[in-house]
C-alpha cells in the first residue's frame, strides 16, 4: 500500500474515465462531459521524477494503450514503482497486459478490489458475478508470477461491517491488504455520506494495532495511515498537510495537471507545456499555498509523499504507540501530541 522512495513525484494518473463497474461510492461511469477518454502515451513524455505512479480511472485497464502508457513512464523512471487499482473483472485482459508490462517493468503492484465476501462485494461494485471475477484475476497473477498483488478495500457505511472479514480474506489469500475511506469527488461525480467515525473505529482500529505490533517498518507506517484515516472520520482533518504540485499531482485522462480527484485544481495541461513548466507556473505556486490548508481527502495517493516529508516524526509516533499496543495500551481515539488535528467546535 505504501511505499517510501527517497526522491520524485507521486502521482495518480486516470487514464481513463470509462468503467465497466456501477460503484455506489462512485459515479465516474454516468459522465458524458468530461472530454476525451483516453490519455495518449506522449503526455506522460515529461512527467519525471517519479517515485510511485498509480495508474486508475475508470478501469485502467480498459485502455488500449496502456502497456505504451507504462513503458513511455518507464523510459524516464525505470525505478519508479508503478502501481494499478483495478476492479479485476476483465481476467484475461488483465493477465496479457500485466504480462507485457513485467517485460520491460518489474517494480509492479496490482491492487484488486474487494469490498466485502460473495454478494457483498457484488452489491457495493453494482455487477453480479464480481466476487468470482476478482478471486479469478488474484489467482491467475499469481500463476503468472506477479509477487505484489494487493485486495484494496473502500470503506462505506454500507460495509464497514465486513472489513474484518474482508482483512482475515486477504492474509488467508497471501495478499497485501489496502483500506481506505470513501472520499467526496468531483472527479468520480459523488457526494459520499458521512460515516460515523465510532463504527469504523470499531473495525478499523484492531488493524490497526496489529499493524503497530508487527515487526516490520512498511506496517508501522501503514498504522499510521490508517491512524489518520480515522482521525480523519473523528475531525474532517488531515493528520499531515496536503502538498499538491510539491510532491504529489494527479493527471486525468485529458493530461490536465491537477492538485487531486476530490477538488481538481488545475495547474496546467501536459498537451500544452511539460510537466516541469507546470510545476514552476505562478498559478502553481498560488495553488500550492492554497491546498496546505485544504482537508478534502485522506488518500494514501495524496498522503504518501507528506508522510515521506515527515517521516522522522511519523517514526516517533511509530515508536511511542507500538509501545502502547505491545502493552495494551493503544486506543487511537485521542489526537497525537506529534499530529494534534482536532474537530472544531462551533462557535
Amino acid at each position: 500500500m505504501i511505499a517510501l522512495p527517497l526522491r520524485g513525484y507521486d502521482v495518480l494518473v486516470n487514464v481513463t474515465n470509462i468503467c465497466d463497474a456501477r460503484c455506489v461510492m462512485c459515479n465516474i461511469w454516468k459522465n458524458r462531459d468530461m472530454g476525451k477518454s483516453y490519455l495518449t502515451p506522449e503526455m506522460l513524455r515529461t512527467v519525471k521524477p517519479l517515485s510511485t505512479v498509480s495508474f486508475a480511472g475508470g478501469e485502467p485497464f480498459l485502455h488500449k494503450q496502456i502497456v505504451d502508457i507504462v513503458r513511455e513512464v518507464h523510459n524516464n523512471n525505470p525505478r519508479a514503482k508503478v502501481v494499478f487499482s483495478t476492479n479485476g473483472f476483465r481476467t484475461e485482459q488483465i493477465l496479457a497486459k500485466v504480462q507485457d508490462i513485467l517485460a520491460f517493468h518489474r517494480n509492479l503492484q496490482v491492487t484488486i478490489s474487494l469490498d466485502g465476501l460473495g454478494e457483498v462485494h457484488d452489491r457495493i461494485r453494482g455487477v453480479p458475478g464480481a466476487w468470482e471475477k476478482v478471486n479469478r484475476t488474484f489467482d491467475r497473477l499469481g500463476e503468472i508470477g506477479l509477487g505484489r498483488r494487493n485486495f484494496g478495500f473502500t470503506i462505506t457505511s454500507e460495509n464497514y461491517r465486513s472489513l474484518p472479514d474482508v482483512y482475515d480474506y486477504a492474509r488467508k489469500r497471501g495478499a497485501g491488504f489496502s483500506p481506505a475511506i470513501a472520499q467526496s469527488s468531483k472527479y468520480l461525480n459523488v457526494e459520499v455520506p458521512h460515516i460515523e467515525h465510532d463504527k469504523v473505529y470499531e473495525v478499523l482500529a484492531p488493524i490497526v494495532r496489529e499493524n503497530l505490533r508487527s515487526w516490520s517498518p512498511l506496517n508501522w507506517v501503514r498504522a499510521f495511515f490508517l491512524y489518520g484515516s480515522l482521525r480523519y472520520l473523528a475531525t474532517g482533518k488531515r493528520i499531515v498537510e496536503c502538498d499538491a504540485f510539491e510532491g504529489q499531482f494527479m493527471i486525468d485522462q485529458t493530461g490536465d495537471v491537477l492538485s487531486c480527484h476530490p477538488i481538481m485544481l488545475k495547474a496546467g495541461s501536459l498537451a500544452d507545456q511539460p510537466l516541469s513548466e507546470i510545476l514552476k507556473c505562478p498559478l502553481a505556486d498560488k495553488l500550492r499555498a492554497d491546498v496546505r490548508k485544504c482537508h478534502a481527502c485522506w488518500e494514501i495517493c495524496t498522503a504518501r509523499s507528506g508522510i515521506r516529508k515527515h517521516l522522522w516524526k511519523v517514526s516517533l509516533w511509530a515508536i511511542w504507540n507500538k509501545l502502547l499496543a505491545h502493552l495494551g495500551l493503544w486506543d487511537g481515539r485521542k489526537p497525537s501530541w506529534l499530529f494534534p488535528v482536532r474537530k472544531e467546535q462551533p462557535a
